[in-house]
């Protein structure tokens, strides 16, 4: 099994087995939601109606403060999905979720967490680089600006960024 420092840009290399425990953990594993609630992409699943159950999950939580159940969500469908074709994949993407096995993924949900964190470091990478080039500063300090963090991301460093008067001031 591959790893998420691979740089893969969504979970289909994990397979949809290991997508389904992803989000069966999601629903059961308290801890594992807290880690991952506020990265985790539903468009990082390969099988959209996975997609779409992993933003009922968020979206459920961001209203009530509770992680919904496997029953909760399937009243979900049946209250709040119209399309019988939606209905009956979502229905079929909740059994094979339910069918997971969460006691013995604790790799994959390990990977899923590095997977997520390594998105949500790239998508700052990406807006830091952003917020750079609009500010106009030199590309050389910018340069090691962004060496700094991508090698505080790949655990090169202490975690800290080095911020000096030349990379305050701009060229």
């Amino acid at each position: 099994m591959e790893t998420a420092k691979e740089k893969h840009t969504d979970l289909g290399y994990l397979g949809d087995i290991a997508q389904y425990s992803i989000v069966k953990n999601l629903i059961t594993n308290r801890e594992f939601f807290y880690q991952v609630s506020g990265i985790i992409d539903p468009k990082a699943f390969t099988n959209e109606y996975v997609g779409m159950i992993v933003k009922t999950i968020m979206s459920e939580y961001g209203v009530t403060g509770q992680v919904p159940s496997l029953k909760d969500l399937e009243y979900i469908i049946k209250d709040r999905v119209y399309d019988k074709n939606d209905k009956r994949f979502l229905k079929d993407a909740l059994v094979n979720i339910s069918k997971a096995d969460e006691n013995e993924s604790s790799n994959i949900t390990e990977i899923a967490m590095r997977f997520f964190q390594e998105q949500e470091l790239r998508r700052i990478i990406a807006n830091a680089k952003a917020t750079l080039d609009r500010g106009g500063y030199n590309d050389n300090l910018k340069e090691r600006l962004i060496d700094q963090i991508q090698d505080m991301s790949a655990g090169n460093t202490d975690g800290q960024i080095i911020v000096t008067e030349d990379i305050i001031d701009k060229s």
